[in-house]
This record gives structure tokens, C-alpha cells and sequence, in this order.
């Protein structure tokens, strides 16, 4: 499930590339398809949460994930794309700046921008337009692989952009990457039948209620071995 395309003069691309993280961390990573979230959904309703500043000014990764935290702390879940609802902790593990050595797949990347691609994308932003001559010009995504020459594939939040590297014409860099853990996944499947399947996964001890569950492997990581694959 895709997080949906960014609208153009928005700065909520850090929103985009969480959610684009967490679908395919808790389908692919963990390798239970009915695990799949609405992507495009939580990023509606973080986007609304964060309000109207957001779209004049870039969110942080931590302001990201507090306000994803903050959401499930007020008792509320986010919904599954085949019914159903999960709820989790998320946290930054580790940050790195520059040198991608300790790097994987999934983590996300805060890249530095083209002056002309920062205008083009920010100038019309009432209040705050960008400048080209801005030092600071970042954009989120979501690294997918590292190339033997150095460059970066990542996935994007833009129409028809989604796939891009780095560098480019766009793009100049990756500024820093941040390693995000999952941990405390519950979930409540819709169906009887997705808690069948649930049933057959070694950690379903009671597969005749339909409480919320909690799987074994929250606390996993992206590993190397792992493709993005949203």
C-alpha cells in the first residue's frame, strides 16, 4: 500500500515517507500479508493531526514520530487496507549523518534538494516560499538500496516519481538517514478467516477470541537481506 502522492508546496514529506516505512515493514518485513496497512489513510489522518503549519513548514522524523506515538497514546488505532486495526510504538533507533556505512534498506533519508528543484517545489508556499539560495533544502524518502558506485535509490512520495536516486538532477545528497524501530504491535484482524490464518502463526496461543495480538517479532529491524518493496 502506497502513502498516496504529495500534494505540491507541502511539507509534510517526512508524514509520506513513515508511512510508506510502516506498509511495508509490517507486510513485507515481517511477512504476514494480512498485516498491511492503509497507508494512504494514516497519512490523511497524521497530515490532519499535524494541522496547517505543516504544509508551510517541513516536519522533522522526531516530530513525526512523536505525533505518531501521541496518536495511539489517546487510545485510537489505525486501520488495516482488508479491515481490521493495529496499534504500535515507534522510536528512532539511531541517526546518521553523511556516511551511509551503517545504512539499510527502509530507513529513512533526509535528502538535500536542488536549489531549483526546492523552489520549484516550495516557492509558492504562502507565508514561508523557498529561496534558492536557502542552505537548508531537505526532502524525505525512504532509502531502498545503495548502489557499488555509491548512489542511492529511494522511494519517493511524489506522482509519478516514486522511484528516484541520488544524485541527480533533483537531488544533491543524503544529509542523514534514520534507523526507526517498531515495537508493541497489536492488531485485531476483521474476519474470521484472516484469524485462521493468524491461528497458524506459532505465536497464536488463543485463536478462538479475537483480541488485539501482539507479535513476537515487534521488536525486529530492517535487515540488508530485505527489499523495499512498496
Amino acid at each position: 500500500e502506497d502513502a498516496g502522492d504529495e500534494p505540491w508546496a507541502c511539507g509534510s514529506c517526512a508524514i509520506f515517507a513513515i508511512s510508506n516505512f510502516l506498509s511495508n515493514y509490517l507486510n513485507s518485513v515481517l511477512g504476514m500479508p494480512y498485516l498491511n496497512l492503509d497507508a494512504a489513510t494514516a497519512t490523511t489522518i497524521f497530515r490532519e493531526r499535524a494541522g496547517p503549519q505543516v504544509e508551510v513548514r517541513n516536519m522533522s522524523v522526531q516530530h513525526c514520530v512523536e505525533l505518531v506515538n501521541s496518536y495511539f497514546e489517546e487510545g485510537k488505532t489505525l486501520p488495516l487496507a482488508r479491515g481490521g486495526s493495529i496499534t504500535f510504538r515507534l522510536a528512532i533507533r539511531k541517526e546518521g549523518r553523511h556516511e551511509l556505512h551503517d545504512a539499510q534498506c527502509g530507513n529513512i533519508v533526509s535528502v538535500q534538494l536542488s536549489p531549483a528543484a526546492w523552489v520549484d517545489h516550495y516557492g509558492n508556499v504562502e507565508g514561508e516560499p523557498a529561496r534558492a539560495e536557502d542552505t537548508q533544502r531537505l526532502h524525505c524518502m525512504v532509502l531502498e538500496s545503495i548502489n557499488d558506485d555509491g548512489t542511492v535509490n529511494c522511494y519517493n512520495s511524489w506522482q509519478g516519481r516514486k522511484h528516484v536516486r541520488v544524485p541527480s538532477k533533483d537531488f544533491e545528497y543524503v544529509d542523514t538517514y534514520c534507523v526507526l524501530q517498531v515495537s508493541d504491535i497489536e492488531f485485531s484482524p476483521s474476519t474470521f478467516a484472516e484469524l485462521a490464518v493468524f491461528a497458524k502463526d506459532r505465536a497464536c496461543k488463543h485463536p478462538e477470541t479475537r483480541q488485539p495480538r501482539r507479535h513476537p517479532s515487534a521488536d525486529a529491524e530492517y535487515g540488508r537481506d530485505k527489499t523495499f518493496c512498496t
